[in-house]
């Protein structure tokens, strides 16, 4: 396959992977705002933070407001990391390799856009917050339905594969790196406002069920770690994502040299233990992960999707 339908058909997948995390995203804030007042975090900030626009909110903005940050996060067509902007940018990849897609991909990819398109705020708010979100990630899973129903399992299906599992790797270690100092500012307790942070954070990446399944106890900092990060049988998990990487690279090409980097970030997350991320700090290893996922990107698109 040409390095530049490689290349376009990753980004189709991880912009449309990138609308459902930030609408998982912009969910943990929603619910977690409803909560008792947190004096040591401002829930607006964080998918601001989380996704490198906060100085663009501010250029646009004087101050944090629920609605202008849920506003600017959805449909603002000027923020590159909105909602509308990640459909827009999947739908024009996909445009752009149309040949190399089924009709049920390309329907389900472009009815999304042309839904949000001309979306306004009051459109958006007759609807319900909310409810929108959900629509959010339920055309996401239509999405990934459509590649894995549809789709002949020939080079394209893989790249389309890995930006999923690049992206939802990212994601699943910036948000729990965003909401963990705040989940452990009282770790002790069982019925206050980060119990209930915590049952947020679970739901909002459709967790909360297999924490039940495998630890059946109360929640606790160091079981949500294990699960969001080590377990690799929890399809949101960084390690499930890095395994998902590790085997689509694999089915690409047994013989790439991206694997050897691939297959030591796997190994570092089959060995570790959650008692050694507390030890050594899980903020800092969250960080460590962020940056080794961003060169681990840059080495596939370098061997993949650039031309020779």
């Amino acid at each position: 396959m040409l390095a530049r339908a490689a290349d376009t058909l990753f980004w189709m997948a991880r912009y449309v992977e990138r609308a459902e995390q930030t609408a998982r995203v912009l969910e943990v804030s929603l619910r977690s705002a409803m909560l008792p007042h947190n004096q040591t975090v401002n829930e607006w900030e964080i998918p601001l933070s989380m996704t490198g626009t906060l100085d663009d909110y501010y250029r646009c903005h004087e101050d944090l407001s629920d609605g202008r940050v849920l506003s600017f996060m959805i449909l603002e067509r000027q923020n590159i990391a909105s909602i509308r902007t990640s459909l827009y940018s999947a739908r024009e990849n996909a445009r752009a390799a149309r040949h190399l897609l089924t009709s049920e991909l390309w329907e389900s990819l472009n009815q999304s856009w042309l839904t949000i398109a001309d979306m306004t705020w009051p459109d958006l708010t007759k609807k319900g917050v909310s409810e929108h979100l959900e629509w959010v990630r339920f055309r996401s899973h239509l999405f990934r339905g459509a590649l894995q129903g549809s789709m002949l399992r020939s080079e394209g299906f893989h790249f389309a594969r890995l930006g999923i599992a690049m992206e939802r790797a990212d994601n699943t270690a910036r948000l729990l790196r965003a909401r963990w100092d705040s989940l452990a500012s009282d770790q002790n307790s069982r019925f206050g406002p980060d119990y209930y942070r915590a049952t947020v954070l679970l739901e909002a990446l459709s967790a909360f069920k297999a924490y039940r399944e495998v630890y059946s106890a109360r929640l606790e900092l160091h079981k949500i770690a294990d699960l969001l990060l080590l377990r690799p049988d929890m399809p949101r998990s960084l390690a499930y994502s890095v395994r998902e990487i590790e085997n689509t690279v694999t089915d690409l090409d047994p013989g790439s040299p991206v694997l050897r980097e691939v297959r030591a970030l796997r190994h570092r997350l089959d060995t570790v233990q959650v008692a050694d991320l507390t030890r050594v700090g899980l903020t800092w290893f969250l960080d460590d992960m962020s940056t080794q996922l961003s060169a681990l990107s840059t080495s596939l698109q370098r061997q993949f999707m650039m031309a020779q």
